[in-house]
């Protein structure tokens, strides 16, 4: 008996910066810090060259250590039970492999960032207002104040400490880069057994797997209270003076609510307020609707058993594969929210999971020039039929219920 072994062992080290802006134009959140960049910016509000906020808003990492192993054996054995599982020396194959993978985070993402507040203006208008007069409140004639001509400010000068931020409130759509996040990688490993049926014949039998681990997401950062927004709906003499309605509901989490002391409620968002309420009128909040948090927290795990058969002969070659996967994730897209209040309610097949997948090509030369030996050989050879063959099973269908805000968050 006579076997060969193979081993193969790798590293690789990797140092990745995050993307930035080269004018330091990005902005994310962090709960509880006041901007020295921009005092008069909202607590939490914070940019680069403020205290522990770097110019990649998350800072690069230097301990990206990806180790790879490969292993390669063919067994020799030549006869009893072994002998005919494996054919005898050299007529079967066994690999398995291992390797951590790390990748950058796509420049995508980046654009979801820029022209922002301050160094943009996206202003959403928090109640009904005039068609002709789009700053005046329907109802009362109230003016929210004039929103534009805007005029961007300049990255580091002196102006930008006395800059005032009432003119971007509510922030809505407003995304934030986490300044936690690390780079995303995948684990790779797989094991095949691949045996040699005759001299033009092949049977590989393999199990592929990769599991995903800090993956790019999105998670609501500022979603309205449920519990705050039903106490307000069953207090008695609270007053929803934003939309003139006796209490909170579904779809008027960002609504001022005034309490029967005369204190008011600005917002059942929470989370990113200041302790009283942010800068600016009392009919309007910090934040508003849709502001999210970019996260590399999302994770992903896929097992498939893969059989292929290959077949090449003078005249015809045949390639048979039939894949049994599956695919899970939290967060199959960038666009995915995850679930802010559970992140394990999100988890589910991947959109791209296809549970059964059977491929077979095939090439047959036609044999003209042994049918019609006389004819011309410019004539009848080169011929040939191939073709491509795929059953498969469907994509996940994913449901949704988008209008009611029967959770009360917004």
């Amino acid at each position: 008996m006579k076997s060969n072994l193979t081993l193969n062992l790798g590293l690789r080290w990797e140092v990745s910066m995050p993307w930035y802006d080269t004018q330091g134009k990005i902005q994310t959140f962090n709960p509880g810090q006041q901007s020295t960049v921009f005092p008069l910016a909202p607590p939490g509000l914070v940019f680069p060259g403020d205290p522990g906020i770097p110019k990649t808003l998350a800072p690069t990492k230097y301990n990206n250590i990806g180790p790879r192993l490969g292993l390669a054996y063919s067994p020799g054995f030549s006869d009893g039970i072994l002998g005919k599982i494996f054919g005898g020396p050299g007529k079967s194959s066994i690999r398995a492999a291992y390797g951590l993978y790390y990748t950058s985070v796509e420049d995508l993402n980046l654009f979801y960032e820029v022209a922002d507040a301050p160094f943009g203006l996206y202003w959403t208008s928090p109640v009904s207002v005039m068609f002709d007069q789009p700053f005046l409140i329907r109802a009362t004639g109230q003016s929210l104040g004039q929103r534009f001509p805007f005029t961007a400010p300049v990255p580091g000068a002196p102006s930008n400490k006395t800059l005032d931020f009432s003119v971007y409130e509510p922030f809505n759509y407003f995304p934030g880069y986490d300044t936690h996040n690390k780079l995303p990688y995948a684990e790779h490993f797989n094991l095949s057994i691949q045996r040699e049926l005759t001299k033009s014949t092949v049977l590989t039998v393999a199990y592929v797997g990769t599991e995903g681990h800090r993956l790019i997401t999105q998670r609501e950062a500022n979603p309205g209270s449920a519990a705050l927004c039903k106490e307000l709906a069953t207090t008695p003499g609270v007053i929803d003076i934003t939309a003139g309605t006796a209490g909170c509901g579904p779809g008027n989490e960002n609504d001022v609510f005034q309490r029967p002391d005369g204190s008011f409620v600005y917002s059942t968002r929470q989370q990113l307020l200041n302790p009283n309420f942010c800068p600016g009128s009392a009919l309007q909040v910090c934040y508003g609707s849709n502001n999210t948090n970019t996260l590399t927290s999302a994770n992903s795990i896929y097992n498939a058993a893969q059989i292929t058969v290959e077949r090449k002969a003078s005249n015809f070659t045949f390639l048979g594969a039939y894949t049994f996967a599956k695919g899970l994730d939290d967060s199959s897209a960038f666009n995915d929210l995850v679930n802010f209040q559970n992140t394990k309610l999100s988890r589910g097949l991947s959109s791209s999971d296809i549970r059964h997948n059977f491929v077979v090509s095939y090439i047959w030369a036609i044999p003209f020039d042994r049918a019609f030996s006389n004819a011309p050989k410019r004539l009848t050879q080169g011929w040939q039929i191939q073709g491509i063959t795929r059953f498969s099973t469907g994509f996940p269908i994913q449901m949704n219920q988008g209008n009611g805000d029967y959770s009360l968050t917004g």
